[in-house]
């Protein structure tokens, strides 16, 4: 068996890139949701680290990050809406990459965002994989299929 073979019928679109798809959402949405925990029973300390740093509206910022990343957590995880809570989760992501951006010893806390909105970005062009919600609910035959013009929500 070919290399290119090998890549494509067992790693690309095969049971590694599913269980991989799988894995990863479930993983996103652990740490969301361990994140939304964070937020709701630290907020004061979240609003007064954001207070700090000049962002505005720090109360907003914190309960609209409890919000996504309780409700995007569950979404990811399930594969429902999947391309849609990962980009809404990347674009939250990145604005608050942005308040962290060169602010005195959260260098660590931007490139962890930075890098969660990144590895998010795939999720948004491919979808969730063979094994979601999405497809109990789809009357469309897909054959689990991993390829940028098999939409699924």
């Amino acid at each position: 068996m070919s290399r290119s073979v090998l890549d494509r019928k067992i790693i690309s679109e095969g049971p590694i890139a599913h269980w991989s798809l799988l894995l990863g959402r479930v993983f996103y949405g652990i740490a969301f949701l361990a994140t939304s925990v964070a937020l709701v029973t630290r907020y004061g300390e979240a609003v007064r680290v954001l207070t700090s740093l000049d962002a505005p509206l720090p109360g907003f910022i914190t309960v609209s990050g409890i919000v996504i990343f309780s409700l995007c957590g569950l979404l990811l995880a399930a594969g429902f809406y999947a391309r849609l809570a990962a980009f809404a989760s990347a674009l939250f992501l990145l604005g608050l990459a942005g308040v962290f951006w060169g602010a005195d010893g959260y260098g660590l806390q931007c490139a962890v965002a930075l890098a969660l909105a990144g590895g998010l970005m795939p999720l948004t062009v491919f979808g969730p994989g063979a094994v979601c919600v999405n497809l109990l609910f789809r009357q469309e035959e897909t054959g689990g299929e991993l390829h940028a013009s098999k939409r699924h929500i």
